[in-house]
């Protein structure tokens, strides 16, 4: 699995054809940021830094993929030249200065998918003035029952089993969340407030609420739909509440048919866990317990964040042969690299890594893109990075031995997810 979503134009092109978003950003934009130093994260095309460069002071635009070339062509376009745009994650970008504006469109369908709020109050926490500000600066979520069986037959029931027992399947579906168009009409139930989050002042997103709902006519509860409210800035918010049209969907959190009555109680458990990049999910109705590490992941693995650095000389690659002691990839040809501790940036652990597992030491690096890796024991989260000039002898430290692999021999890697990474690689520019 691939994180390259924001790669496609498409994805930026629905987003921004959304009038109800993109409206209510420009309004808080253009009241928030006159004569302000502002930095736009996860700036995309650019839509929002250019709206904030028609008043602002200055303004940095933050994206980690290639998009961040179209948005500087419709810059140019349309002659908007006090526009900084820093190719880098958001973790890695280092300023000239601290900023007055935090920009960023960081929400999900229940705003906390590929964890993006993390990101943005990492980011705040080191680059934000005391005084400063952040758009969105308040985040609510919600949840409801839901009596939808179009729902639940689509994304739980298997309709032909030819002769065969399909259970397993189905409790895998049943582990798993889903984005749904969901009704108002299909919300059953009292809507509770889960969690607030204010991103200027809150470091921990993580929750484990319990909630009453209290089901407000007969129905069957099928689920559970999630969706947030987003404060903006004064009077502007933006909501995916079901019966509201935006490009975004709601969250649908299935659950085991329940008959249920008018004015009958429910108490729900629901926990999110996050990770650097992934949530995780639990949530347990009428004795039910359900949680997305028995879902698509199919069982309960650690999740780690890796970095991943490619080194290029003679248009060769550097690959390692692990050691065959290895507990993770033994005797495989890989691309260097290593997990991300506790409480380190990414910045930190690519500099720490590379001298651990080379002997050298690096500052330039190029972010290429991030997988999903499962290799066996546990889940990888792999950042890949092109690394062009180094310090020192590159020697083995950890490996069993050190490669130069042509362009042409990449069959020689173990693992297809190295070739992906390394065909993201522009060689008119980085060979």
């Amino acid at each position: 699995m691939i994180f390259l979503d924001y790669e496609r134009i498409e994805h930026h092109k629905h987003m921004i054809s959304d009038k109800k978003r993109t409206l209510a950003f420009k309004k808080a934009i253009e009241k928030a940021v006159k004569n302000k130093i502002v930095v736009d994260i996860g700036a995309g095309t650019g839509i929002l830094s250019f709206f904030a460069a028609k008043t602002a002071k200055k303004v940095y635009a933050i994206e980690r993929t290639d998009v961040i070339e179209v948005a500087k062509k419709l810059a140019k376009e349309n002659n908007i030249d006090n526009i900084i745009f820093i190719h880098a994650d958001s973790d890695e970008a280092v300023l000239p200065e601290k900023c007055d504006v935090i920009i960023s469109e960081c929400i999900g369908y229940f705003a906390l998918q590929e964890n993006m709020l993390s990101d943005l109050i990492r980011f705040r926490r080191k680059w934000l003035k005391p005084d400063g500000i952040v758009i969105p600066d308040k985040i609510r979520l919600y949840i409801s029952l839901v009596d939808s069986k179009k729902h639940f037959d689509d994304k739980i029931n298997i309709r032909r089993n030819y002769g065969l027992s399909l259970k397993t399947l189905e409790d895998i579906s049943l582990n798993s969340n889903y984005p749904c168009k969901i009704k108002a009409k299909e919300i059953v139930s009292n809507i509770a407030l889960v969690k607030e989050i204010d991103l200027l002042k809150d470091d921990e997103i993580n929750f484990n609420e319990k909630l009453i709902l209290q089901c407000q006519k007969n129905s069957t509860i099928y689920g559970l739909c999630g969706f947030f409210d987003a404060h903006l800035y004064n009077n502007i918010s933006l909501s995916n509440k079901p019966g509201i049209e935006t490009h975004w969907k709601q969250q649908y959190f299935p659950v085991l048919p329940i008959n249920a009555k008018n004015n009958e109680v429910f108490e729900l458990g629901i926990k999110a866990d996050l990770q650097k990049s992934l949530v995780d999910f639990s949530w347990n109705l009428k004795g039910n317990i359900y949680t997305t590490k028995n879902g698509i992941r199919l069982k309960e693995k650690l999740i780690r964040d890796s970095v991943v650095f490619i080194l290029i000389k003679d248009s060769k690659f550097l690959a390692e042969k692990r050691k065959s002691a290895d507990s993770l990839m033994p005797n495989k040809i890989v691309i260097p690299g290593g997990h991300i501790e506790r409480n380190e940036s990414m910045e930190d652990a690519l500099k720490r890594e590379i001298f651990e597992e080379l002997n050298v030491k690096a500052n330039d690096f190029k972010f290429l893109g991030r997988f999903l890796f499962d290799a066996g024991s546990e889940i990888m989260i792999l950042n890949y990075f092109l690394c062009r000039q180094w310090k020192g002898k590159i020697k083995p430290k950890e490996a069993e031995e050190l490669i130069w692999i042509g362009k042409n021999e990449l069959d020689k890697f173990s693992y297809d997810i190295d070739r992906q990474a390394l065909n993201l690689i522009d060689f008119t520019k980085d060979s």
